[in-house]
Protein backbone atom coordinates (compact mmCIF):
# COMPACT_ATOMS: atom_id res chain seq x y z
CA UNK A 1 0.00 0.00 0.00
CA UNK A 2 2.84 2.18 1.10
CA UNK A 3 4.40 1.13 -2.84
CA UNK A 4 0.90 2.68 -4.43
CA UNK A 5 0.84 6.04 -2.27
CA UNK A 6 4.38 7.18 -3.64
CA UNK A 7 3.40 6.00 -7.02
CA UNK A 8 0.43 8.21 -6.70
CA UNK A 9 2.59 11.07 -5.09
CA UNK A 10 5.17 10.90 -7.89
CA UNK A 11 2.29 10.79 -10.72
CA UNK A 12 0.75 14.04 -9.63
CA UNK A 13 4.42 15.37 -9.55
CA UNK A 14 5.49 14.11 -13.13
CA UNK A 15 1.80 15.53 -14.15
CA UNK A 16 2.15 18.69 -12.88
CA UNK A 17 5.72 19.35 -14.09
CA UNK A 18 4.57 18.15 -17.72
CA UNK A 19 1.72 20.68 -17.80
CA UNK A 20 3.80 23.96 -16.73
CA UNK A 21 6.64 23.01 -19.11
CA UNK A 22 4.21 22.15 -22.00
CA UNK A 23 0.35 22.39 -21.34
CA UNK A 24 -0.48 20.31 -24.38
CA UNK A 25 1.24 17.62 -23.72
CA UNK A 26 -1.41 14.32 -22.94
CA UNK A 27 0.88 12.37 -20.44
CA UNK A 28 -1.14 9.35 -19.73
CA UNK A 29 -0.22 6.56 -16.94
CA UNK A 30 -0.09 2.92 -16.96
CA UNK A 31 0.07 0.48 -13.84
CA UNK A 32 2.25 -2.60 -14.13
CA UNK A 33 0.27 -5.64 -13.65
CA UNK A 34 1.09 -7.59 -10.78
CA UNK A 35 3.61 -10.72 -11.42
CA UNK A 36 1.38 -13.78 -12.91
CA UNK A 37 1.70 -17.05 -11.18
CA UNK A 38 3.61 -18.87 -13.04
CA UNK A 39 6.51 -16.93 -12.36
CA UNK A 40 6.42 -18.39 -8.54
CA UNK A 41 5.90 -22.03 -9.43
CA UNK A 42 8.34 -24.24 -11.30
CA UNK A 43 6.03 -26.31 -14.00
CA UNK A 44 8.47 -27.96 -15.57
CA UNK A 45 11.14 -30.81 -14.21
CA UNK A 46 14.61 -29.83 -14.29
CA UNK A 47 16.28 -31.47 -17.57
CA UNK A 48 19.21 -33.72 -16.88
CA UNK A 49 22.68 -32.13 -17.25
CA UNK A 50 23.60 -34.66 -20.50
CA UNK A 51 20.16 -34.53 -22.10
CA UNK A 52 20.15 -31.02 -22.60
CA UNK A 53 20.38 -30.19 -26.57
CA UNK A 54 22.31 -27.07 -28.08
CA UNK A 55 25.54 -27.18 -25.88
CA UNK A 56 28.83 -26.15 -25.97
CA UNK A 57 31.01 -29.17 -24.91
CA UNK A 58 34.69 -29.86 -23.74
CA UNK A 59 36.39 -33.13 -23.70
CA UNK A 60 40.36 -33.64 -23.18
CA UNK A 61 42.17 -36.26 -24.71
CA UNK A 62 43.13 -38.97 -22.24
CA UNK A 63 46.44 -39.59 -24.23
CA UNK A 64 48.14 -36.50 -24.71
CA UNK A 65 46.15 -34.20 -22.92
CA UNK A 66 44.85 -31.73 -25.86
CA UNK A 67 41.29 -30.37 -25.30
CA UNK A 68 38.29 -29.96 -28.18
CA UNK A 69 35.54 -27.88 -27.87
CA UNK A 70 32.38 -28.45 -29.77
CA UNK A 71 28.70 -27.45 -30.37
CA UNK A 72 26.04 -29.82 -31.07
CA UNK A 73 22.14 -28.62 -31.04
CA UNK A 74 21.22 -32.61 -30.46
CA UNK A 75 21.26 -33.92 -27.15
CA UNK A 76 24.56 -33.60 -25.15
CA UNK A 77 25.03 -37.44 -24.44
CA UNK A 78 24.12 -38.46 -27.72
CA UNK A 79 27.52 -36.25 -29.20
CA UNK A 80 29.37 -37.57 -26.52
CA UNK A 81 29.07 -41.27 -27.29
CA UNK A 82 30.16 -40.57 -30.84
CA UNK A 83 33.14 -39.18 -29.45
CA UNK A 84 33.80 -42.04 -27.78
CA UNK A 85 32.21 -42.15 -24.50
CA UNK A 86 30.30 -44.81 -22.76
CA UNK A 87 26.86 -45.52 -22.64
CA UNK A 88 27.00 -46.50 -19.38
CA UNK A 89 28.54 -43.62 -17.79
CA UNK A 90 25.18 -41.67 -18.93
CA UNK A 91 22.86 -44.55 -17.66
CA UNK A 92 24.63 -44.46 -14.33
CA UNK A 93 24.47 -40.48 -13.90
CA UNK A 94 20.59 -41.11 -14.34
CA UNK A 95 20.15 -43.63 -12.04
CA UNK A 96 21.37 -41.29 -8.97
CA UNK A 97 19.11 -38.39 -10.21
Amino acid sequence: MHCLIRTLELKKKIFHLTNKIQPDLDVQFFMKPPPSIQTLYQTKDPIIKHMCSDVVYHIKCIDCNQGYIGKTERQCYRRLIEHGASESIFIDQQQQA
